[in-house]
């Protein structure tokens, strides 16, 4: 065999590996999670709309939209900075590379444990001011407190003692909120008041009516980790969000999205109390 043949049976090969080879793509079907990376997972919940699950330690849930300005809005972050940077891949391989902009809900590490990386990303990363505060105040606390319950379950604690817990990039007060245009949509940051934190905030998508409340709202049936709570303003807060009469509710954990999780997390509230 000539050599030039050689060479065509070769680059033949290397076309159909890559023709067989797994593509990026996204879930076209509500409800039907896929996995996009070691530990992590995607929904789709409507139209240009996606809640991103990262596994572990605890499944916490983001939202993932594309704008209109084709640019994506990323709710949250994933606990880590390699689950971040594989979130990226993913993105970018998916998605193309596009302007993102990053909303953390609060000052733990399911809000902003990839925020390094997102900065370095050239990500708009955005908070409130509170979260800044709280993060140097409490956010050596609040990762001794992760780590020690991931060690009681047998978890690698590795990425989360030595990962760069980093404040977003951008700020506002959090009785002001803001509001931030892509295009022909308008997203609102609101301050609902304290609940499983002092800082934590909604994030609203008026046109799609979807709320991303965080960990504030609860899908299980207990609390969970409360070392930042406001017991008794949470409900109050609870009450803000289910104003804003969305039609789609994500919490912090859990596979429920409907807005009867706010009337279950006023529940949970209450049966702690009795």
């Amino acid at each position: 065999m000539s050599k030039r043949s050689t060479l065509l049976l070769a680059l033949l090969g290397v076309a159909m590996s890559a023709c067989n080879a797994p593509s990026p793509t996204l879930p076209h079907e509500t409800g039907a999670p896929i996995a996009i990376a070691p530990d992590l997972t995607c929904e789709r919940i409507a139209d240009h709309t996606w809640v991103i699950v990262h596994e572990k330690p605890w499944p916490e849930n983001m939202l993932l939209c594309e704008m209109p300005d084709q640019s994506l809005i990323l709710c949250d972050t994933p606990y880590t900075a390699r689950a971040t940077r594989d979130l990226l891949e993913w993105l970018d391989a998916t998605f193309g590379k596009r302007r993102m902009t990053v909303i953390n809900n609060h000052f733990h590490a399911d809000c902003l444990g990839g925020n390094a990386v997102l900065i370095q990303h050239c990500a708009r990363v955005i908070g409130n001011e509170m979260t800044v505060a709280l993060l140097a105040e409490r956010g050596e606390r609040a990762r001794q407190d992760t780590i020690d319950a991931m060690a009681r379950a047998g978890m690698p604690t590795n990425d989360i003692e030595h990962d760069d817990w980093r404040p977003p990039s951008e700020t506002f007060p959090p009785q002001q909120g803001m509001t931030l245009h892509f295009g022909a949509e308008t997203i609102e940051i609101r301050w609902p008041g304290q609940a499983h934190t002092p800082d934590n905030i909604v994030t609203w998508f008026p046109k799609r009516r979807i709320a991303f409340a965080g960990c504030m709202a609860l899908a299980g049936s207990r609390v969970g980790y409360s070392a930042d709570a406001d017991f008794a303003h949470w409900p109050e807060s609870i009450r803000r969000v289910q104003a804003l009469d969305a039609q789609i509710v994500i919490p912090g954990h859990g596979r429920r999205f409907d807005p009867g999780v706010l009337d279950h997390t006023l529940d949970v509230l209450a049966a702690r109390d009795q």
